[in-house]
């Protein structure tokens, strides 16, 4: 049986499997630091770097209550450029919740049999990891010695753990969400135009539904400007 806790580990997990992803295929960090493994019978690049490695592991497990109490609506990948801090970029994972709504207890919730099977999900989680390695030939390469930090948007405000990482380098904000801040970003960030905004997958999940896509800066490399 599939329950529901099942579902939220498979989302944690694929998230994890997405962030390394991103980085490889962004060239984030040299290639020799990743592994090549397979999930979802998928050929993955998960970086073996132990710092890299670790910082990813802690922010997916700081969304392990976010996701379990149907809180976590947006999270995101953000490339920076190196010259002026600019966003290049902007991979988008966006979890609508039904838990949210529901006036049960959420362990009872959790617990109960999901009405998709494990073969459907895995399918669907499949499909998106293919479709995100096509993006490298659809987005314009970024500048050497780019950055990247990310962000979780919530739907009630940040929990009391702030899920921080432990390197100076990296940081996890938690920015509550509201519907002005809708497909633009959000708190500290500039407001700024978009490129294009490509539509990777949308992944039904039982009582969840997954939308990710990523955003590309009208302009990148020499030609971003203040």
């Amino acid at each position: 049986m599939l329950t529901r806790q099942d579902l939220v580990n498979l989302l944690l997990d694929f998230i994890d499997v997405w962030i390394h992803q991103i980085l490889y295929e962004r060239d984030l960090y040299p290639a020799a630091i990743f592994s090549l493994k397979r999930k979802y019978d998928v050929p993955v690049h998960i970086a073996a770097h132990e710092g890299v490695a670790s910082y990813v592991s802690e922010f997916v497990e700081s969304l392990k209550p976010l996701v379990r109490q149907g809180n976590c609506k947006r999270i995101a990948l953000k490339i920076i450029a190196p010259s002026n801090n600019r966003l290049l970029e902007r991979f988008v994972f966006e979890i609508d919740s039904a838990l949210r709504a529901l006036d049960v207890p959420i362990d009872t919730v959790l617990d109960s049999e999901a009405t998709c099977s494990l073969a459907d999900v895995q399918q669907q989680l499949r499909a998106c990891l293919l479709r995100m390695t096509a993006t490298r030939s659809t987005l314009s390469s970024n500048p050497p010695d780019c950055t990247f930090t990310l962000t979780v948007e919530t739907y009630s405000g940040p929990p009391q753990d702030q899920g921080r990482g432990s390197r100076e380098d990296y940081h996890v904000d938690w920015i509550p969400s509201s519907s002005a801040q809708e497909g633009i970003e959000v708190a500290g960030e500039q407001q700024h135009r978009w490129n294009s905004l490509i539509p990777i997958k949308t992944i039904p999940m039982d009582l969840f539904k997954v939308n990710v896509f990523v955003m590309e800066a009208v302009k990148k490399g020499k030609h971003i400007s203040r």
